[in-house]
């Protein structure tokens, strides 16, 4: 696990055992780490403490992955399969208590962004290998699809405002950035210009980083009532792990 800087410097987050985590999601004050952990063919959620260097961990049964945290950082919720048994769990971050399931399902199902006011979870449903659907779960009621198409979507996310919605999707044959508003997603604006993936926006709202392969991209963008992006510029190039998701 590294930090790495706008111009591509890394450094050790801090001292921690290397092995195979994936995922990192940073709390919303910053200061802790959730993630999740693959030893010995199991994949549990941990919560890693940046300053004390202690680790909570979260889960100890069945296969659990995608981390991400209610916007109040009290609580992380995850995916989970057991037995056959697929769902979107939430626990508090510090263990206290047991976790609560707040959607089951038969499918896949990745939790990945949480509105700002914590009220609306975005998550993908897994159809089959290659077609996913975009989701949104608002207050413990029923799944809405957000976009559904033949294409395969991946990687929704929240703008800081909460009014738009950058996600990946392959329909122009390739993977490609875009952004949709939140909730009509009646428009489509095009962010990345040569393939892109990994979409997470400044949490001042005014950029909209991206994976180009190896290469880190950012994209000036202005919310509001209406959405601008300009031209993306490269940041810096490095073989760091892709997140799937």
């Amino acid at each position: 696990l590294l930090w790495v800087d706008r111009q591509g410097r890394a450094s050790e987050a801090w001292e921690i055992e290397k092995g195979a985590y994936t995922h990192p999601r940073l709390s919303p004050d910053g200061e802790r780490l959730a993630v999740d952990h693959l030893v010995e063919g199991c994949r549990d959620i941990w919560v890693l403490d940046l300053g004390r260097g202690s680790r909570t961990r979260l889960t100890s049964v069945g296969q659990n992955r995608l981390p991400g945290w209610v916007p109040d950082g009290t609580r992380v919720s995850f995916f989970s399969s057991l037995a056959g048994t697929r769902g979107i769990y939430t626990r508090t971050a510090d263990g206290s208590d047991e976790a609560e399931m707040i959607l089951l399902g038969n499918r896949d199902l990745f939790p990945l962004s949480w509105s700002p006011d914590g009220s609306t979870l975005l998550f993908l449903e897994i159809k089959t290998p290659g077609d996913n659907d975009i989701l949104v779960l608002s207050d413990g009621g029923v799944p809405v699809r957000f976009l559904s198409s033949p294409s395969n979507e991946q990687a929704p996310v929240f703008s800081p405002d909460g009014h738009y919605i950058a996600y990946v999707s392959d329909d122009s044959g390739q993977r490609e950035v875009y952004v949709r508003p939140y909730p009509a997603g009646d428009q489509k604006w095009s962010i990345s210009t040569n393939g892109g993936t990994e979409p997470i926006w400044s949490r001042d709202g005014q950029e909209l980083f991206y994976r180009q392969n190896s290469t880190m991209m950012v994209a000036d963008v202005r919310l509001g009532s209406s959405f601008k992006a300009d031209r993306p510029r490269r940041l810096f190039e490095a073989p760091y792990v892709t997140d799937n998701a």
